[in-house]
């Protein structure tokens, strides 16, 4: 029993297949960081062009704000 569970230690420290999981969820957290960040830094602006769009169509009142936070 104590050996069996050394060898399957062992195997499992040789197993790759976790390290690409692994690498993969990295850079998922890496893009969702990063497109969150560029979502943040122009959401003002994207806000502004909407505004300016809204406003330019004839028949409209409404405009389109972003919550703040």
């Amino acid at each position: 029993m104590r050996f069996a569970i050394l060898k399957k230690w062992k195997q499992f420290g040789r197993d790759e297949k976790g390290v690409t999981l692994v690498e993969y969820g990295v850079g998922v957290m890496l893009a969702v960081l990063v497109f969150g960040l560029f979502g943040a830094v122009l959401a003002p602006e994207i806000n502004g062009a909407f505004i300016e769009a809204g406003t330019s169509m004839p028949g409209t009142s409404q405009t389109f704000t972003l919550p703040t936070w």
